[in-house]
């Protein structure tokens, strides 16, 4: 089942005045800061700097990126929420921004406090496995996972996330024809690079 992750940027809620101001003011006349309420080094922060860039680029000022993983984007998110809502604070955020909501109880409100920018990417969820799992494509895997119950760990990127999400649906292919035959690794912010690279690997009791 193809799902999709979203990625948008979002700032304070007075940020659409914040881009007015007064006839005499220009913006930007100072550096920009940019938070990505994510380790760097993961797919989101990637996109972040790049856009960064570009924004640098277009508006001729600084834009200084600043990681505040944790919490499943929570920290970094509160910290725009309650930045001055002046056009120099902006947060690049991920589906978690949408679903946190619905997950854990939040200092902000997602409708309230923030402003949405722009959609800056989408991208399909895909299924990476461990070159060595004797497996070739999905009726492979889910052939193998079948008689090895709990000897496979699907990496998710965090609680709440598009990729997990997805994996708990029970719409999801592998739910519905293995049940529950993969054991889920939740990982912390400083492991979730290393879980999106690992994959699907062998694990016995």
């Amino acid at each position: 089942m193809t799902r999709w992750m979203f990625a948008c940027a979002c700032a304070a809620s007075a940020l659409v005045l914040g881009l007015s101001p007064p006839a005499s003011a220009a913006w930007p006349d100072r550096p920009i800061r940019l938070v990505l309420p994510f380790p760097a080094g993961g797919p989101t922060d990637t996109l972040g700097r790049q856009l960064a860039q570009q924004l640098q680029t277009a508006l001729g000022q600084g834009v200084v990126v600043d990681n505040r993983a944790s919490a499943n984007s929570a920290i970094g998110s509160d910290i725009v929420a309650k930045s001055p809502a002046d056009g120099y604070t902006l947060l690049f955020n991920a589906s978690l921004f949408a679903s946190n909501p619905h997950l854990m109880t939040l200092p902000y409100d997602i409708h309230r406090d923030f402003t949405p920018i722009a959609l800056i990417a989408k991208a399909p969820l895909l299924i990476a496995v461990n070159r060595d799992l004797p497996v070739k494509d999905v009726r492979d895997l889910i052939a193998y996972a079948r008689p090895n119950p709990g000897r496979l760990n699907f990496g998710i990127g965090s609680n709440g996330s598009a990729g997990h999400l997805a994996q708990a649906s029970g719409a999801d292919p592998l739910q519905c024809a293995t049940g529950s035959y993969f054991r889920i690794r939740e990982p912390t912010a400083r492991s979730q690079t290393k879980v999106r690279t690992q994959g699907f690997s062998k694990h016995g009791h």
